[in-house]
């Protein structure tokens, strides 16, 4: 992939980073998340965002290095979901999938040897933006302390 095209522009960090996912314009958020570990803290933002308006759906739970085949079902979730965001919740092969996602539901015309190294990934954002929440921390214990502080925004 062309990883110029995936740059941030904002980078929310600290004890209530959560809270911004109230706050953004879009209503419609497909949540692509990790394994059932994340569970708790997908509840508490799927709440979060129905109390603040939103409509949110989990469209995909990527639990190992996912393969092209895997993501065939969760862009037909996205396709019917029709999200104005793409959230990821979870560490690189979450991130990487939600990236995919959004390249397929923006583009669905496009093949994978369309967006693969050397090609361009084509000007995203006109359906939906992404937004992706890394939870990569290194260990079990690291992780749930982050969690901790997290769901307590």
């Amino acid at each position: 992939m062309n990883f110029k095209t995936f740059n941030s522009a904002n980078t929310i960090l600290g004890e209530n980073a959560l809270k911004y996912l109230n706050d953004i314009e879009e209503k419609r958020i497909a949540i692509v998340m990790g394994g059932r570990s994340q569970q708790n803290i997908i509840d508490d933002i799927i709440s979060n965002l129905k109390k603040s308006g939103k409509e949110s759906k989990v469209v995909a739970n990527i639990k190992n290095e996912p393969s092209m085949g895997d993501i065939v079902q969760p862009l037909k979730n996205v396709m019917n979901f029709k999200p104005d965001c793409i959230l990821a919740l979870g560490g690189g092969s979450v991130i990487d999938s939600a990236k995919a996602l959004w390249i397929f539901y923006e583009y669905p015309d496009l093949k994978w040897e369309d967006v693969l190294l050397p090609n361009p990934v084509p000007v995203l954002g006109n359906k939906a933006r992404l937004i992706a929440v890394p939870t990569t921390s290194g260990t079990v214990h690291v992780r749930s302390l982050l969690w901790k502080e997290m769901i307590q925004c």
